[in-house]
């Protein structure tokens, strides 16, 4: 009796989320819900075919930041901070960095076409190709999570486009857990990721992203879901997860200490999806660089922490004296 009602209940569950991902309206992608004048488009050639890359343009006299965002995410990781970061410029009359926000390929209001190659390395060149589209050489660089990995890539592969770099819970080391790899083989993947994707699902995600949940407000949690439900952006998703080759991703980590640039490593203490290990893992590697730990904050310090992370990028940026190899902690 209690076997059937287990069964019973699980029927029910399973019933409920498929009935609320099929009420979730699909959005058309490249269709920027709110835009406003930063919002703009450039096509790039891909593997595939030629695709509109959305980007975000904050003018700025100073120099040029690229800031690339993680997996799941988009341009509107940096929204918050990069307002505080160019106000910390200007209220010390300084011109204020030129800063640029690009979704990548099947993120965000960007193209997500079907078909297409979507691992990191593949990624990369896509924004190396944007950058040369736009004409950007010696930026400093920011990744963040899957952004990170773009990053560094970058970094070594074409160093002429990144002049300093800054990691930002960067993905770059292979995770010890088997959990992951076991979830990106199980057969059907997109179908059943696509078949439970809701509202709901985001928020509880976004709940693992952050230290402090009261952060994530429903606005947080609308931005999130309406770009994820854009056609095309789940089965890209999936593609990205299922098409990380461990052995390259061993090959490219081995090549972290080859990175010249001068770098800065930010990183939340309390991240429970790339530990602070990793953070210290990079800051050994990379000879020029310094870590910045900051204190109850999890995944996505730009958005829990955003006026923390403008400061430390601002310190890194103007003072000449920065990025002396060490760590230190933004308490």
């Amino acid at each position: 009796m209690r076997k059937k009602m287990r069964v019973l209940q699980l029927s029910v569950c399973v019933c409920t989320i498929m009935l609320l991902s099929a009420c979730v309206k699909r959005l058309d992608t490249r269709d920027v819900m709110h835009p406003d004048a930063h919002d703009k488009f450039i096509k790039i050639e891909t593997d595939v075919r030629d695709v509109d890359i959305h980007y975000i343009e904050y003018p700025g006299k100073g120099r040029d930041i690229v800031l690339i965002h993680g997996f799941l995410s988009s341009t509107f990781t940096w929204e918050d901070m990069v307002p505080k970061l160019q106000k910390k410029f200007t209220d010390q009359s300084i011109p204020a960095p030129h800063v640029w926000a690009v979704d990548m390929k099947g993120f965000g209001w960007s193209d997500k076409p079907f078909n297409a190659k979507y691992d990191p390395f593949t990624l990369m060149e896509e924004v190396y190709t944007w950058m040369e589209k736009i004409g950007i050489d010696n930026a400093t660089v920011v990744g963040h999570s899957l952004g990170g990995t773009i990053a560094w890539t970058l970094a070594l592969d074409h160093p002429e486009k990144v002049g300093r770099l800054v990691l930002v819970d960067a993905a770059g080391y292979p995770p010890n857990k088997n959990k992951f790899s076991t979830f990106v083989r199980l057969p059907f993947l997109d179908s059943w990721v696509n078949l439970c994707f809701n509202r709901g699902l985001v928020k509880r995600g976004l709940e693992k992203f952050f230290y402090d949940s009261g952060k994530i407000t429903d606005a947080r949690v609308d931005e999130y879901f309406n770009r994820l439900r854009t056609r095309g952006c789940i089965d890209a998703q999936v593609a990205i997860a299922t098409s990380i080759d461990s052995e390259l991703a061993l090959t490219y980590a081995g090549r972290i200490p080859d990175i010249k640039q001068e770098t800065l490593i930010i990183w939340g203490r309390n991240d429970s999806w790339f530990p602070l290990q990793d953070g210290c893992r990079f800051n050994h590697n990379i000879k020029r660089s310094t870590l910045v730990i900051i204190p109850q904050c999890g995944h996505v310090p730009q958005e829990e922490k955003p006026n923390d992370v403008a400061q430390v990028l601002y310190q890194f940026l103007a003072d000449p004296l920065q990025g002396q190899a060490g760590n230190k902690s933004a308490d």
